[in-house]
């Protein structure tokens, strides 16, 4: 019987689906390196989520290793190209989550244009002060996407009756496809100059790292927000604690950081900016989604 080395919390029915065919090793925490290295030796497949990580010594270390899952999306703990090299399948749960992260982001949206975490502290201090928060709709406003994959899609479709408009920037999208979706392909710098909130929704790669910086910033209107559900390094978290401190933008709703948990004590003062601890897919209906989609790309692969 194969058998599953599963880490950092699985769906119940899911792991069920799994006992029924396969040994399987359940520990919801994430493991320390050598602890892993221990576990993995006599493996067939091993499910992560978002903070293990896979590299070569873990991936060298486990003997009978056939299939690496991510229950989610991004692959940046995992080493992948080492991984295909050894004949090791490297797969993820990119569709499950795609609607309670498009709902964070409009979430974001709407809190931080609307400074509703701020205000409603405020009240929770006893204050009463209506004008000091009067502040932007979302109506009317253009919603620039970096990136147009499977997240900013259902946006666009989540987002049709708020009356805004949208515009995208990705190189690997073409402009057919997005007008399909009453979305404008533009490039980058006119991008971060025209929108009046911008959303990442790229992964973390060389390219893509700090792609948001200080230049980018400059760019910006004094009125826009930034929205970051993807990853935290997408951005220069300094240039971003700057912009913010200086009101070269209007505020910030991140969901990501550069480090998790966020210690940038700059950044967590800062009232003009909307935090949540990495939960864009964390939703019951998401979870379970994901990890059967996982269930079912493990048994293709195992049997």
């Amino acid at each position: 019987m194969a058998k599953i080395l599963v880490y950092e919390g699985f769906d119940e029915d899911a792991l069920e689906e799994l006992r029924k065919r396969y040994e399987v090793i359940y520990d919801p925490r994430v493991p320390e390196k050598e602890e892993l290295l221990e576990s993995i030796v006599d493996c067939d497949a091993i499910i992560v989520r978002t903070y293990t990580t896979v590299d070569k010594d873990v991936i060298d270390r486990a003997r009978k290793l056939k299939v690496i899952a991510r229950y989610g999306v991004g692959l940046e703990r995992i080493d992948v190209e080492y991984a295909k090299k050894k004949g090791i399948e490297v797969v993820n749960s990119p569709l499950g989550n795609v609607d309670s992260v498009a709902e964070l982001a409009i979430l974001h949206m709407l809190a931080t244009l609307r400074r509703l975490v701020e205000a409603d502290r405020s009240v929770r201090r006893g204050e009463w002060d209506r004008k000091k928060f009067e502040s932007y709709e979302l109506k009317g406003k253009t919603i620039g996407f970096v990136g147009f994959g499977n997240i900013p899609r259902a946006i666009t479709r989540k987002l049709s009756g708020f009356e805004v408009e949208f515009i995208a920037y990705d190189p690997y999208v073409d402009e057919e496809t997005m007008r399909a979706m009453n979305v404008r392909k533009v490039g980058f710098d006119e991008l971060l100059s025209t929108a009046d909130v911008i959303s990442l929704h790229v992964p973390l790669t060389e390219e893509t790292k700090h792609m948001i910086g200080r230049r980018e910033f400059e760019m910006m209107k004094p009125n826009a927000v930034l929205i970051n559900t993807a990853r935290g390094k997408v951005v220069d978290e300094d240039a971003l604690v700057e912009a913010l401190e200086q009101g070269r933008i209007y505020g910030a709703g991140l969901d990501v950081f550069y480090e998790e948990p966020p210690r940038n004590q700059k950044l967590l003062s800062l009232p003009n900016v909307v935090l949540t601890p990495h939960i864009g897919g964390m939703t019951k209906e998401a979870n379970r989604r994901m990890a059967f989609e996982l269930v079912e790309k493990i048994v293709k692969i195992l049997g």
